[in-house]
């Protein structure tokens, strides 16, 4: 089935309409989690705190061992912090790095347009009484405006300073600018 250019919930986008519209790496949108497809494992806590805890107390027992062999070779004390540093990173770059998320256009789920149907996502307090044309009773058939105080010192002619600033300011880049 091809994509008629109308999205209509059943055909993923091609890849241009996906990079351009659906920049997302959300592939579980509107999904359940029942659903094997967003199964993830994710590591519990007390798990992450055993590995922590073991990563550094590597990096404490390699740093003295490495300490202990170099010190007894006669190792200047620049020269075994450098190589403790580079240990230290060695160990970083092996630890343990999170699996990516998901992202194929085919497991992409999107909402319903808000305009045609009604998506919980999209609904507001005030959504129904949106959709009604107003009644007469809505529209206002008279305005009243309160004073005209900025106005009637314009009405006589003599026009005293009213704050309001029209001179043309000059251009300081060319005098053939000024009007």
């Amino acid at each position: 089935m091809e994509y008629s250019g109308k999205y209509t919930g059943d055909v993923a986008p091609s890849a241009e309409e996906k990079a351009v519209f659906f920049a997302t790496t959300n592939s579980g949108y509107g999904g359940t989690k029942d659903n094997p497809m967003f199964a993830q494992d994710v590591p519990v806590l007390p798990e992450l705190g055993e590995r922590d805890l073991a990563l550094k107390h590597t990096t404490k027992t390699l740093k003295h061992k490495i300490l202990t062999e170099m010190r007894e070779q006669g190792a200047l004390d620049t020269e075994i912090y450098s190589r403790i540093k580079k240990d230290k990173a060695a160990i970083k770059k092996q630890d343990i790095i999170p699996k990516s998320f998901p992202s194929k256009a085919e497991g992409l789920k999107y909402p319903e347009h808000a305009m045609k149907k009604t998506n919980p996502l999209y609904q507001t307090s005030n959504n129904s009484y949106g959709t009604k044309k107003p009644s007469e009773l809505d529209l206002p058939k008279k305005y009243f405006p309160k004073d005209n105080k900025f106005t009637g010192m314009f009405l006589g002619g003599n026009f005293s300073d009213t704050g309001l600033n029209t001179f043309k300011t000059p251009s300081r880049v060319h005098k053939n600018y000024d009007a």
